[in-house]
């Protein structure tokens, strides 16, 4: 299933009951990140469905046709003695998306990323991925596509509200108006993608500005950018190159203080192309581990061992959206599959003996988080 372990999941040493899974969560709509909350209550970022056509259409950076809409959400799960109980706890939420009638119809949305909660507080994690394809070059703090289509001001925001209130969220931190401002990287485009906690505020992985920034309270810093490398153009004779961005999904803090990150990559999303790559402050960055494809999400387990989501083993340009939970070993190497075979993963959290992750995570109405049981 990837670059470096091609043979099937049941080619790999494990006890039997490894990788097995089953549905916890069904009817979701593109479900993306996932977090433990509370009591060990799950809770589900959905990106939602977008809107009806209207004037408020417009054409994002990846060249469809997006209406915004209010439907992203936040699905909690919680575990009873009769199973798992999913209910939708916040909606209402901005969400962009294909209209319905059209090619794509609400599938892969933006919006609602990720989600932290803690007791009756909600950190929400909005994405975005509209740039400013008119500034030929350098910052331009006056550039805001949210304003040129008339767009909710949470996109590209961590913001913060109540589980138990009707209001809308608020926003803390303007990660797009940021990237607008400093654009370390390609031209301004800002889609941010993933936020854990992190000494007193938090560390967000932004795919569209290839940056990996610290937030604390209005304060914002990048603690990394990564720049586009050039590889093979595969519709182009050989030695053609082409620039690939590096599209981080995931960024968490290992047991050893380092900070962790995992790669999608841009176009041409090479299969075995991603690596997880470990940085330290005052050094270089180094491979964790090397061969992964399109990878989206990251969580360490309590032994050290980190796992990680590929939401497309042949790589998305292969157009198969198969992809694989797979175990990275304490202090790097070899990845395992522990879980293969499964539909357009995208997140992944991790309590007692299970992993929990998102699939169908580009699809209307057909999201599910499955329960995979790790090894003893």
């Amino acid at each position: 299933m990837l670059g470096l372990a091609a043979a099937p999941a049941s080619a790999h040493m494990k006890s039997p009951s490894e990788g097995a899974s089953r549905v916890i969560a069904e009817g979701l709509n593109n479900p993306r990140g996932i977090t433990v909350g509370d009591h060990g209550a799950l809770y589900i970022a959905e990106a939602g469905t977008g809107g009806p056509a209207s004037d408020s259409c417009f054409v994002a950076s990846a060249g469809s046709n997006v209406c915004p809409g209010d439907t992203s959400s936040v699905t909690r799960l919680t575990m009873s003695r009769r199973g798992w109980h999913q209910q939708r706890v916040v909606t209402g939420l901005p969400s962009l998306a294909a209209p319905a009638g059209t090619d794509g119809a609400g599938t892969e949305a933006i919006g609602l990323s990720e989600v932290l909660v803690s007791g009756s507080h909600y950190t929400a994690l909005f994405g975005f991925g509209a740039g400013c394809e008119d500034v030929a070059s350098g910052p331009d703090p006056s550039c805001d596509p949210r304003d040129e289509y008339g767009l909710s001001s949470l996109f590209g925001t961590i913001a913060t509200g109540s589980l138990y209130s009707h209001r809308s969220p608020r926003a803390v931190a303007d990660l797009a108006s940021y990237e607008y401002r400093t654009n370390p990287i390609d031209t301004p485009d800002s889609n941010p993608v993933s936020i854990v906690r992190e000494r007193g505020g938090y560390l967000v992985a932004d795919a569209g500005a290839n940056t990996v920034v610290q937030v604390r309270g209005r304060h914002i810093q990048a603690l990394a950018a990564f720049a586009d490398v050039p590889v093979q153009n595969p519709f182009a004779p050989a030695g053609v190159m082409t620039p690939m961005q590096f599209v981080p999904t995931s960024a968490v803090r290992g047991p050893d203080g380092a900070l962790y990150v995992s790669q999608l990559t841009g176009f041409p999303f090479p299969q075995g192309g991603s690596t997880i790559w470990r940085i330290r402050a005052g050094h270089a960055p180094t491979a964790y581990a090397t061969g992964l494809t399109n990878v989206t999400d990251l969580a360490f387990g309590s032994d050290g061992s980190l796992y990680a989501v590929e939401i497309s083993t042949a790589g998305l340009l292969s157009g198969d959206m198969t992809g694989a939970l797979v175990r990275v070993p304490r202090h790097g190497g070899t990845a395992t599959v522990v879980a293969g075979g499964l539909p357009a993963p995208y997140g992944v959290a991790l309590q007692g003996r299970y992993a929990y992750v998102t699939v169908n995570s580009s699809s209307p109405g057909a999201g599910e988080v499955l329960e995979v049981t790790l090894r003893r």
